[in-house]
């Protein structure tokens, strides 16, 4: 029954996005699904991901979304992903075939545009963002299988000075170094192994953050990591090419790196 819901729900939010589509839509979609014999659905909340290997074309169905292409950067923690072609699994060729293009292709839903392959989506004219959304949550319940756990193994860097603890991705592995800010006591800089910047991490007083007017007056993006009575922390994003345009290597690990940068799991070790 749940499962029969499910389903009834995604096929509402079908029809709500199918009704909104212009008339300009009978033109060629701007993205395709690969086709693929595996795939991993993950939700935030959710400790592990859903292993889907039948009924994959059901989400072929992404296509239909009402979406348009937007030059906004994708921000923020996603709230569902798919994963198709998962590397993890693809490369097990007894288990899993291998269908048309085996490339990972990830599919990001945010709180309020889509990624799709690393091109940003939002919702077209007319269409509400939420449709879309309960799309992704109506699938998600359709496919009711038992979540995985995996293990998560971290790189993790400690600084007793500043008393905090930042944990990145294993993918970080060989590929950033973290250094002293030689312009400021209170922060590190952290940078690709080619030297490029990719955030800075500073400590600054509560009463200093509050005299910038709690991050109006902050000329860089940045992201609030955590604090307590005596101080706040903060990571700065770079503001400018860190990598060199021609190098393809450093362009996919910089972007990807810095898309690492939204989700790092950050501690407070002690206060002062």
């Amino acid at each position: 029954m749940k499962k029969y819901i499910a389903l009834v729900l995604a096929l509402v939010s079908a029809l709500c996005l199918s009704s909104c589509k212009s008339n300009n839509q009978d033109e060629k979609e701007p993205y395709v699904i690969p086709k693929s014999s595996v795939a991993t659905f993950e939700y935030k909340e959710d400790k592990g991901y859903k292993l889907i290997t039948s009924e994959i074309g059901s989400l072929d169905t992404l296509v239909g979304l009402n979406l348009k292409p937007s030059d906004a950067e994708f921000k923020g923690e996603w709230i569902y992903r798919i994963t198709f072609n998962p590397e993890k699994y693809i490369d097990i060729p007894e288990k899993y075939e291998k269908i048309g293009d085996t490339e990972e292709f990830v599919v990001l839903f945010g709180e309020q545009c889509v990624s799709i392959d690393g091109i940003t989506y939002v919702a077209n004219d007319g269409v509400s963002y939420s449709d879309i959304l309960n799309w992704a949550a109506a699938k998600y319940e359709y496919f009711d299988y038992e979540l995985i756990n995996q293990p998560v193994t971290t790189e993790i860097y400690e600084n007793q000075e500043l008393a905090f603890r930042v944990e990145f991705p294993d993918t970080w592995k060989d590929n950033y170094n973290v250094v002293a800010n030689p312009q400021s006591s209170s922060s590190v800089i952290i940078e690709t192994t080619w030297g490029g910047t990719l955030c800075f991490i500073f400590r600054r007083t509560t009463e200093s953050w509050a005299e910038s007017g709690y991050g109006e007056l902050v000329p860089v993006e940045y992201r609030l990591l955590g604090e307590n009575s005596d101080y706040v922390y903060l990571l700065y994003f770079a503001s400018d090419v860190q990598y060199d345009p021609e190098d393809d290597e450093q362009v996919n690990t910089y972007e990807v790196m810095r898309e690492d940068l939204y989700n790092i799991k950050f501690e407070i070790l002690h206060e002062e």
